[in-house]
């Protein structure tokens, strides 16, 4: 007989499938949780009881000797006691419990906002986790990373959406100051954080349902550079960076819609610990036209023909964003008839082709008609027409 029964601690069958078994542990961590249910020793112990449980039926080989032997390789699961450096750590014989605490708060199973502002206040918790056996602390690394992007939103005309063009920017941004080399001292002369060490972080225990935890931050003296200046730089006041005006000259594809977002390389702000600088989009906003519409590729146009030009058809003048051409009406043209002018749309953009400008037909009729145009109507009402 085994000393637990895991599965009645999860409440599933002893051939439960491991979604199910995932299911259950989902929601019984969540009930239990101790910042759910805080100063409660009962849901505690409750919580570590079915934890244990969790963590050796989700795992194939632990499961496996446990309902074969009711133990994980001969020994019984030893439960939380103190570790290296005062820490209280929780491990199973045969390895670390593994606690992926997104398992239970995860995106999309139900989640409060307690339960992120309980976790959000441990700070980095896998830092211990992580090395549960020898409460040896994780090395830091103050890795490269790139900079923000920016965006700068530009209105243009339909006129240089359709045919492209070239714009001018100016726009300010944080460069690295060339001064001190975004060190932020005097000739780049800087000195080890006092407070951090070099690292760039500052760690704290902080006591949690778990034991205590090491909660780590970004230094306050040195904001995470893991340097300090004793005499800051006269150019960026000791920030390593200083505010520029920047001056681009944007290319302006042929074809661009309304929400186009044209990506600058390295023209955001400067990346940290040498990383590389992060892009500017510029996000273009064209202007309605007077009387062209736009969809797709195609250029949307309206206009309006006599009754007589509808029966009998003929020919008419459209103007297109490249100047009038001769449209033919066919005979019997009904109102709402789209009439095609190919390769007159936009150009596809970043691929070959063009749209369509589509001509919407509509038929004018007369409000007011002499006595003679009556009587003609009359006589083509008669004859059936």
């Amino acid at each position: 007989m085994p000393k637990k029964d895991y599965y009645k601690i999860l409440g599933v069958d002893k051939n439960a499938t491991k979604e199910e078994i995932k299911r259950a542990f989902r929601r019984m961590a969540r009930k239990y949780h101790p910042d759910v249910n805080p100063n409660d020793k009962t849901a505690e112990e409750k919580f570590k009881e079915i934890n244990e449980a969790y963590a050796v039926l989700s795992d194939d080989k632990k499961r496996e000797m446990y309902d074969r032997f009711g133990t994980v390789e001969g020994i019984p699961y030893q439960g939380a006691q103190a570790g290296p450096g005062g820490y209280t750590y929780y491990w199973q014989s045969s390895g670390p419990v593994n606690f992926d605490f997104s398992e239970i708060f995860g995106r999309g199973v139900g989640h409060s906002p307690s339960d992120f502002d309980f976790f959000n206040d441990l700070g980095d918790i896998f830092d211990v986790f992580s090395n549960r056996r020898t409460g040896k602390r994780r090395p830091t690394s103050r890795r490269p990373e790139p900079g923000d992007d920016l965006r700068y939103d530009m209105e243009i005309s339909f006129e240089e959406a359709y045919f492209g063009g070239t714009r001018t920017v100016k726009f300010n941004r944080f460069e690295t100051c060339s001064s001190c080399g975004g060190t932020g001292a005097k000739n780049g002369a800087a000195r080890t954080c006092p407070t951090c060490g070099g690292t760039g972080e500052v760690r704290n225990a902080k006591n949690t349902p778990f034991g205590r935890i090491m909660q780590i931050s970004t230094c306050p003296k040195c904001g995470g550079t893991g340097h300090t200046a004793s005499d800051p730089c006269p150019t960026c006041h000791g920030s390593g960076k200083v505010q520029r005006l920047r001056t681009l000259t944007v290319k302006i594809p042929p074809g661009v819609r309304d929400g186009t977002k044209l990506r600058m390389p390295g023209e955001g702000m400067p990346g940290e610990h040498g990383g590389p600088p992060g892009d500017l989009y510029i996000v273009i906003h064209v202007k309605p036209h007077p009387y062209f519409k736009r969809e797709g590729d195609d250029i949307i146009y309206n206009t309006t023909i006599s009754y007589t030009q509808a029966v009998l058809g003929g020919k008419i003048k459209i103007p297109t964003m490249e100047g009038e051409v001769t449209l033919k009406i066919p005979p019997g043209t009904k109102s709402g008839t789209k009439l095609r002018l190919r390769g007159r749309g936009f150009k596809k953009l970043n691929k070959p082709g063009r749209g369509n400008q589509l001509v919407v037909v509509n038929i004018r009729v007369p409000k007011n008609i002499s006595s003679h145009q009556r009587a003609l109507l009359e006589q083509l009402a008669a004859a059936g027409i």
